[in-house]
């Protein structure tokens, strides 16, 4: 069980430096993607798929 302080008031500061601290999007470091970045991002998924696709066509050869 957990021990709570007398005084609620004294664990106001705790908190209020914990949600200080997860303000991930406050700084700008989170832009949204421009369009080269999601036509990049998009042409390495199909890349990736693709081979997975001939890895899975290629071991299917395999076990005729």
């Amino acid at each position: 069980m957990r021990a709570f302080p007398p005084d609620a008031t004294s664990w106001a500061p705790v908190r209020d430096r914990r949600h200080a601290d997860t303000d991930l999007y406050s700084s700008g470091e989170c832009d949204p993607p421009t369009p080269l970045q999601m036509f990049t991002r998009l042409g390495v998924l199909l890349v990736i798929v693709l081979g997975f696709g001939l890895a899975a066509q290629f071991l299917a050869g395999l076990a005729r």
